[in-house]
């Protein structure tokens, strides 16, 4: 090799060695502050200890700021310029472009792939005219001083960048003054909690005693529907007051569409009368690629702050973590969603009326409440040999069809253990959101709507957690309404819907209910001024279920069958009474068939609205009441 040769070869090795050093310093730097400082909340969600978290993503950026330091350093080798000159317009713009898009789409770099090609080629050139002003004026760029000094810059700004970008969210939006009287609307839903399992309905276990208190002081509506039988098909029909099929909204594999920004939710009713609207989203589909943050001035996604960092996704692709595989390991606790609930109310509600939206996931499957309440109620201490992890991935594997087998009496009998824990955990949580609500001193009064988006069953028609058809455990859910009065302390037996929701707190807060919702407001039943009975819709994937007082109909339409249940006398349809009542079943059919005869031409409209027509055409069918 000749001396020039070898001198290229150093000079590379040297390149090298000298952006790597500084890819180490600047990316470790700012991928340790990213874990520590702007993750720091949380972070044993992510089901690796946080020091093995850190550790992790240190590595990980020491790797990425070394081949950036290495492309640095080799090019500037090529062109025969020092190496720190070169690395350092690469590396500073790299990681301040990387977090600026950050903090400014709030993690979500996965979604925004275009932006970042085109921040990263932009750079790219920004960083070679740089390099080219440093050889043009080596007296402007001397040994390393210069690069340090702008890696400090680079550092700073990120650290400014991760501060001000929470901050910039938190800031309350001016608003317009509501009534004087409106009341705070506290709104707090429990993924997948069964209507059976609240002592106030007459379980024989105390899994709710602050709900029952609620209900005992307000109204508890005893036969309350939901519309789906997952968070997906339930949810945009809660905040819309329109069936699932004419939300828009899917959440199903490649046909997933979000819940279209023309329909109006019960949060932009709220904010568009004066109130701040606060969301604590802690699920993955309230969120804005589902469209179900539409008018929330603020919302904490817990889902998001876990599992959106950039680096945990590289760590858990490659293997180094294991990202939990369902809701308790992978969702907010109860008790970190009420912590930053209160700190949301406490802040709103000085400045005007609030609407909180509350979602607690910890009824949702894996069910895994803590020790406390797990021991609470343990049938049989021997059941506790049953690993609750092994537990839950047999359950999969069953709903999932991997496996026949059913579980058998005892884990059974230990996956409702769980259940009935977590629901006396979240319970308490609801105590304490709605007590600390009532001390906020706001002068208002302060209404609670506490539901569930669906329930779980446990085998009771061959299949676990809410992956059946529109059975009885799924659809029908706790619906409880309470104000700081305490001035009713009534059971309303009547059929209730989701879509009565809309209504009903539009009248609260002094709101114009949409033209297109399909609800009733449920004031009037109250005192018992109202009470005309209505007809409820449900759906879910390849099934469909009307339901009036007394009466149920499911279709299944990847069996093609059709079964009638007398829920007078059946309350939670175990038994097919079509042949006994076939007039029923005739008149139910037709009405069931009429709707999704009229739903389908309604979504083949291309208008974004639904008119007066098309409303005329619902009732005419039985739809609105």
């Amino acid at each position: 090799m000749s001396s020039k040769s070898r001198a290229a070869t150093r000079t590379l090795i040297r390149a090298g060695l000298v952006g790597m050093a500084q890819g180490i310093l600047v990316s470790g730097a700012l991928f340790i502050f990213e874990v520590i400082i702007g993750e720091r909340q949380g972070m044993s969600g992510l089901g690796t200890p946080i020091s093995t978290v850190a550790s992790l993503f240190l590595a990980m950026g020491a790797v990425t700021g070394a081949c950036a330091g290495i492309v640095a350093g080799v090019l500037s080798g090529i062109i025969g310029m020092s190496a720190a000159r070169f690395s350092f317009p690469v590396l500073v713009w790299f990681h301040v472009s990387l977090f600026a898009l950050r903090s400014f789409t709030k993690g979500e770099l996965v979604r925004f792939p275009a932006a970042l090609v085109v921040v990263l080629i932009v750079g790219g050139v920004l960083a070679f005219l740089a390099a080219v002003w440093a050889r043009r004026s080596p007296s402007a760029v001397v040994s390393l001083r210069w690069p340090v000094v702008f890696d400090s810059i680079a550092i700073a700004a990120t650290v400014v960048l991760a501060i001000w970008g929470p901050l910039r969210m938190n800031s309350l939006p001016v608003r317009k003054s509501a009534r004087a009287d409106a009341p705070n609307i506290l709104f707090i839903l429990v993924d997948a909690m069964r209507a059976d399992r609240l002592s106030a309905a007459g379980y024989a276990r105390a899994t709710t005693p602050a709900v029952d208190r609620l209900a005992a002081e307000g109204v508890m509506f005893e036969n309350a529907y939901a519309h789906g039988n997952r968070t997906i098909i339930s949810v945009p029909s809660l905040f819309t007051s329109l069936y699932p099929a004419l939300t828009g909204a899917i959440g199903f594999h490649e046909l997933m569409a979000p819940l279209p920004e023309h329909q109006v939710t019960i949060a932009e009713l709220c904010r568009d009368a004066g109130y701040f609207t606060v969301g604590m989203m802690n699920n993955t589909y309230l969120t804005r690629l589902f469209g179900l943050e539409q008018g929330f001035d603020r919302v904490e996604e817990f889902h998001r702050r876990r599992f959106d960092l950039s680096v945990y996704r590289v760590l858990v692709a490659v293997g180094l973590l294991r990202k939990p595989g369902y809701a308790t390991g992978m969702y907010a606790s109860a008790t970190e969603v009420t912590d930053v609930a209160l700190k949301w109310l406490s802040r709103a509600s000085r400045e005007g009326p609030v609407f909180c939206y509350v979602h607690y996931m910890d009824v949702h499957h894996p069910y895994r409440p803590p020790d406390e309440f797990e021991r609470m109620f343990r049938t049989r201490d021997s059941l506790a040999q049953i690993d609750p992890n092994a537990l839950f991935e047999k359950s999969v594997d069953l709903m999932k069809r991997r496996k026949l087998d059913p579980l058998d009496d005892d884990e059974l009998t230990r996956l409702s253990d769980l259940y009935d824990g977590c629901i006396r955990y979240v319970d308490t949580q609801v105590g304490r959101l709605v007590e600390a609500m009532n001390a906020l001193g706001s002068g208002r009064p302060t209404v609670v709507v506490f539901t569930a988006d669906h329930g779980d069953e446990f085998q009771e028609h061959g299949s676990l957690y809410h992956n059946n058809v529109v059975i009885q455990e799924l659809i029908r859910v706790p619906l409880v309404m309470w104000f700081s009065d305490r001035r009713f302390g009534k059971r309303i037996p009547n059929l209730v819907r989701h879509i009565d929701l809309l209504p009903t707190i539009a009248e609260l807060v002094g709101a114009e209910v949409p033209g297109a919702a399909l609800g009733r407001t449920l004031t009037g039943t109250f005192d018992g001024s109202d009470s005309t009975a209505v007809t409820s819709i449900a759906e879910g994937d390849y099934c469909s279920a009307v339901v009036e007082t007394g009466w149920k109909l499911m279709r299944v339409d990847t069996t093609d069958t059709e079964t009638l249940y007398h829920l007078t006398d059946d309350p939670w349809a175990t038994r097919d009474v079509s042949l006994e009542y076939p007039a029923d079943r005739e008149r139910l059919s037709a009405l069931l068939e009429g709707y999704l005869r009229a739903v389908e031409a309604l979504r083949a409209k291309p208008s974004e609205t639904y008119d007066a027509e098309t409303m005329r055409q619902l009732r005419s069918l039985g739809y609105i009441n």
